[in-house]
């Protein structure tokens, strides 16, 4: 509102009514600078800082990728697909596993059952088992520079002449079911030694030489473990 200009009337306005309306003014314009000074200074908001911004405007136009959205797994189904063999990883899994339905939906790696046939032949001077293999041959020819014969003896302990073929046996948690060894070469021993501290037939496993020995051609054993720490021989 515009302030009061003073119009006199002649023989009529008086000085004090000139005096009068200069003070209205004044009255009015020191309360309106007072209202400025009251009025707080320029400053901006963030958006998080609006708390109702979300009611009163919408969104401009924009897209999300699939990692900004942290919740789309509770939220969203995936979309139908299928994999191929070559998708599953199985880097976690021991060679001879197999994938595993445990009636939940979910799935895990196992050792193969059944009771299958699978056959490994060793001509090296160091085998480590695989759950995979049910029946082992080895093959010595060669590897013991004629140093030995055919012969009766075998059994567990250390000592004696130093094995030409060493088999790391399973750790006995690992094995399940049955497994066949056999010596078919006439060159020296084949030693197998389960994992340290772990029996077969009773004798303790220091990891290095205390185990079962095969000494004879042709000569075999079946062990089996406890699912434990111990071997048995059948």
């Amino acid at each position: 509102m515009a302030q009061t200009p003073f119009n006199p009337t002649p023989g009529v306005s008086t000085h004090e009514d000139c005096v009068n309306t200069i003070n209205a003014n004044v009255t009015d314009a020191e309360s309106r600078l007072g209202s400025l000074e009251s009025a707080p200074p320029a400053h901006t908001h963030t958006a998080s800082e609006i708390t109702d911004i979300a009611a009163n405007y919408a969104p401009i136009s924009h897209t999300h990728t699939v990692s900004q959205i942290t919740d789309i797994a509770a939220n969203y189904a995936p979309i139908s697909h299928a994999h191929t063999v070559a998708d599953v990883n199985s880097s976690t899994a021991a060679s001879g596993y197999v994938m595993t339905a445990d009636g939940g939906g979910n799935a895990t790696w196992e050792e193969a059952q059944g009771g299958g046939f699978s056959l490994a032949t060793v001509t090296t001077p160091t085998y480590t088992q695989i759950p995979q293999h049910t029946h082992h041959l080895y093959d010595d020819t060669g590897l013991g520079g004629g140093e030995s014969g055919s012969g009766s003896g075998s059994g567990s302990g250390s000592g004696g002449a130093e094995p030409c073929i060493v088999v790391g046996l399973l750790d006995p948690t690992l094995h399940e079911g049955i497994t066949v060894h056999k010596k078919i070469g006439n060159d020296c021993d084949v030693l197998l030694l389960p994992p340290s501290g772990c029996t077969i037939d009773g004798v303790v496993s220091d990891g290095l030489v205390s185990g079962y020995t095969l000494t004879s051609q042709n000569e075999s054993i079946s062990i089996f473990s406890d699912g434990v720490s111990g071997y048995y021989i059948q």
